[in-house]
């Protein structure tokens, strides 16, 4: 393919002599250049801009311009555009001026032959391309060098002998951050060997980790073969270490609360089923007093066995919650009196609370299951005694260790301290407190799940905590909870269980666990109701199917085999007959989606373990239309 032709603009005020150079040029071979001749400076520095010349052939007399300024307006106006000069002198000195003003060449008229201009303007094309390749270069040098200096990221240069040799502004900050005046402090101790190391092997060294001033710094070398020296570029990776513990530890502990919560589920079935027969025992006329004693044994354990399966599902955030709007004074107040006999004569107990404190929405029984965990935390932190201190204040969206900030009715945030005066932690438990079963009690002084427990109900809350402690002095745990405008609810009083109200309806029961299905039915039955009763929920629909007028109200199981869970029919059953009482059963609301969605559909809810005494009430209150708030109150309180 033929290389376009030059494009030469020739200034020449002279018609013989721009006649000359025509001819000359046409010589040489018109077809590789094409010429536009104009007669005076500005006509020539209209063309620069118009048509973009590759060389200038400029006449130093003009009609408008003349000697060197001619020379300097048009470098002006074309910088990059290479200038061959046309004089009718032949004086060295006044060529060299001409070239110190931008022009390339110089040309003597009456000495210029068509080899010798050709010449010219080649070395001056020639010239002028290698005084631009440098500016080029020099300007991406000046590129690079301010890349690296006005990097963020700190950047260090060492010679071949490992000595430091550049570093930019932000090694300097980095350097003043961890209290030092100068980059060569913060290097890592084997810097200048591993320098070495690279520059013999060409190989890099990533990611070398230092601990300066509690900061964690992480280093990569990388050798520059050619320059025989070393880049290295470190970052301040103690955040982003911290976040990913953090995200393990989260994690770690939804793995653990979703096989807490299935455990537990598993549980509070079983412990229906003992706690029924338990009760039947208890309630039995005849037996010997062995019989009732070992009854009552077998009633104890599975209380505590149903305590224990509680906070599992507190740290799961799968227990079901009675929120109401809370006073924390008020909640400590009651808490106060039975505290004083666990903490003991040697423990003093402190309160303290912040003006204008505003109510938290929150379930309070769980609130003083927290209260009294950290308590008991406490105490055996103080074995030789010392002050347990519980203090509320109001905050202003404080934000937590993630950065994290509360969703409020207000900008309020109620922070709930607790504090002793006790061992305190060590710094390698700091990480697992809240993990459950992890203790550093002996052997059978705990279960390792009361901080889980804490953890567990303080996030079902919205809620953040934070742990501070020094050892061998104290431990603080800061929670954190969503403030509110509203007043504190009324306190609702516990309702005495009475022997277990009768009725004549027509129960359809759904359980897929046998031994618990005939234990209700005979509990039911005893208490005068006729009892249908399906194994899954495609068997209720049938028995639905041909009792539909006769049945009154629905006991259901949550989760069963089939397909079919008891939300699902629930809701099919109460479309077909509006007026069909309902009573949802589970070991925990997530399985239903939501307590909460349940009572507002006009469900009652029985949350697994219960007592027998109590499904008799339960049945009974929804039966009769009663709020299904306050049976649940009832149960759970």
């Amino acid at each position: 393919m033929e290389n376009p032709p030059v494009k030469i603009l020739l200034v020449e005020d002279n018609p013989g002599d721009a006649w000359l150079l025509r001819d000359l040029l046409n010589r040489a071979g018109a077809r590789n250049f094409q010429v536009v001749h104009v007669e005076t400076l500005k006509a020539a520095l209209h063309q620069v801009t118009e048509s973009e010349p590759d060389l200038i052939l400029l006449d130093l007399s003009l009609p408008d311009a003349h000697g060197l300024e001619t020379v300097t307006r048009v470098r002006f106006s074309a910088p990059d555009v290479p200038i061959v000069v046309l004089t009718g002198f032949n004086d060295e000195s006044f060529a060299l001026q001409a070239v110190r003003e931008g022009s390339q060449d110089y040309l003597v008229k009456g000495q210029i032959d068509c080899n010798l201009l050709v010449r010219a303007m080649r070395y001056g094309i020639e010239r002028q391309r290698l005084l631009s390749d440098r500016k080029r270069a020099a300007a991406e040098i000046q590129k690079l060098a301010a890349f690296v200096r006005f990097n963020p990221n700190p950047v260090f240069e060492f010679s071949s002998d490992g000595a430091l040799s550049y570093f930019n502004d932000a090694a300097q900050a980095m350097a003043v951050a961890l209290g030092k005046k100068h980059p060569n402090e913060i290097l890592p101790l084997e810097a200048k060997t591993i320098v070495q190391e690279c520059i013999a092997s060409g190989q890099s060294r990533l990611r070398l980790e230092t601990t300066l001033e509690q900061r964690t710094l992480s280093w990569s070398f990388y050798p520059i073969e050619a320059c025989h020296v070393v880049h290295c570029y470190a970052a301040d990776i103690t955040d982003r270490q911290s976040l990913e513990a953090q995200l393990r530890q989260s994690q770690k502990l939804e793995s653990v609360g979703k096989l807490a919560g299935g455990i537990a589920h598993d549980f509070n079935n079983l412990l229906t089923i003992i706690y029924g027969h338990a009760s039947l025992l208890l309630q039995a006329k005849q037996g010997s007093a062995d019989v009732a004693g070992c009854a009552k044994r077998i009633a104890m354990a599975a209380e505590r066995a149903t305590n224990l399966t509680r906070q599992l599902l507190m740290f799961s955030r799968k227990q079901p919650m009675q929120p109401r709007n809370l006073d924390l004074r008020q909640v400590i107040a009651g808490m106060v009196k039975m505290l004083k006999p666990i903490l003991g004569e040697d423990i003093t107990l402190q309160v303290e609370h912040g003006p204008g404190l505003p109510v938290v929405r929150a379930d309070q029984s769980m609130m003083e299951q927290v209260i009294m965990n950290l308590a008991i935390n406490a105490r055996d932190a103080m074995p030789s005694g010392g002050t347990l201190k519980i203090r509320t204040a109001t905050k202003s969206q404080p934000g937590n260790a993630n950065g994290h900030s509360l969703e409020t009715g207000t900008d309020a945030v109620v922070q709930l301290a607790v504090s002793d005066t006790g061992c305190g932690i060590a710094p390698e438990h700091l990480p697992h407190i809240f993990e459950p079963f992890f203790t550093t009690k002996e052997s059978g002084r705990g279960t390792g799940l009361g901080l889980a427990t804490v953890y567990g109900i303080i996030k079902q809350h919205n809620g953040w905590i934070q742990v501070t402690s020094e050892p061998g002095k104290s431990t603080t745990f800061h929670i954190y909870l969503p403030g509110s405008e509203d007043l504190p609810d009324a306190s609702t009083p516990e309702r005495s269980l009475a022997a277990a109200p009768r009725g004549s309806e027509v129960i359809l029961l759904v359980e897929d666990e046998v031994a618990l299905r005939e234990l209700l039915r005979s509990n039911l039955e005893s208490c005068g109701y006729k009892v249908l009763d399906a194994e899954t929920g495609v068997a209720a629909l049938a028995a639905w199917m041909q009792h539909r007028d006769r049945i009154d109200l629905l006991l259901t199981d949550v989760i069963m085999p089939g397909g079919i869970t008891g939300w699902d029919l629930a809701e099919r059953l109460r479309a077909d007959k509006p007026t069909l009482r309902v009573i949802l059963s589970s070991g925990y609301t997530k399985e239903i989606g939501g307590q909460e969605a349940a009572l507002q559909k006009g469900f009652h809810f029985l949350p697994k373990p219960y007592r027998p005494e109590l499904v008799a009430h339960v049945i009974r209150d929804c039966l009769d239309g009663k709020d299904a708030r306050s049976c649940l109150k009832t149960l759970c309180g």
